[in-house]
């Protein structure tokens, strides 16, 4: 993960870069994107849950407690990662590809033989942030397409308030942890 400095604006801001699952559906007019509430109340469940799995566990005072927590987390995660794989089993997830999050925009490829959307048009996206946790954030927003082959910009639309911070929060965090990991590494 890492800021792209191909792109002025990008690189300027908080953003992150992976390689995630990631698809859209292009709408005829902005009358078909659903209800934002119902939107909002579904993606502030999903970040909240990132946000709580990439929290670091709070250590107990006493030995004989600690031991309890780790068999607890263990447990957990084993149950979060068999019901993540039965999941991806039964829906499938989409290909994943090169993006770069940032608040606002979404920058999607290159990709390698995917059509993309017309300069433009709106599209709906659904956005996989985590292996851990195979539910897509919905958002949507209007294409534009850049000078590079196979990539092209969502200029997302606004979030509520608290569906923002919480997507806001996320971003910053793994903006800090791509920070953190090019240190250890350079």
């Amino acid at each position: 993960m890492k800021t792209n400095s191909n792109d002025p604006t990008l690189s300027r801001s908080v953003a992150f870069q992976n390689s995630l699952p990631v698809s859209w559906t292009v709408v005829p007019d902005s009358s078909a994107v659903p209800q934002r509430w119902s939107t909002d109340a579904r993606n502030e469940e999903l970040l909240s849950a990132l946000l709580v799995l990439e929290e670091p566990a709070i250590e107990p005072d006493d030995e004989a407690s600690h031991e309890q927590w780790l068999r607890l987390d263990a447990k957990l995660n084993m149950v979060l990662s068999l019901l993540s794989e039965l999941v991806v089993q039964q829906n499938g997830l989409p290909s994943a590809m090169p993006v770069n999050v940032s608040l606002g925009r979404l920058r999607i490829g290159p990709m390698i033989q995917a059509p993309i959307p017309e300069e433009g048009a709106i599209v709906l996206l659904d956005l996989y942030l985590s292996p851990q946790l195979p539910r897509s954030l919905k958002l949507s927003g209007r294409v534009s397409v850049e000078g590079q082959k196979n990539v092209f910009t969502v200029h997302l639309e606004p979030l509520s308030e608290p569906t923002q911070d919480l997507f806001e929060r996320y971003i910053f965090r793994q903006h800090r942890r791509a920070i953190a990991q090019a240190r250890a590494t350079g």
